[in-house]
Formats: C-alpha cells, structure tokens, sequence
C-alpha cells in the first residue's frame, strides 16, 4: 500500500488531518505535493 501511493505520489493522512492516526483503518488520501 505505500508503495502504491508513493508511486502515485499520494500521501494518507489520519481521519483528523496529517498528524492524527486513522479511526477503524480509515485513511484520508491526499497528494504528497500539496
């Protein structure tokens, strides 16, 4: 899965934003260039 999105150039995020952890193994998916 990280390769994945480094390959995409993608980030996840937690639920709450980049510094949070995720809730249930939900991800938020962000660009890594932002």
């Amino acid at each position: 899965f990280e390769e994945i999105l480094t390959r995409l150039r993608l980030q996840k995020r937690g639920t709450g934003g980049v510094d949070t952890a995720s809730v249930g193994g939900v991800f938020d998916i962000s660009n890594a260039d932002r």
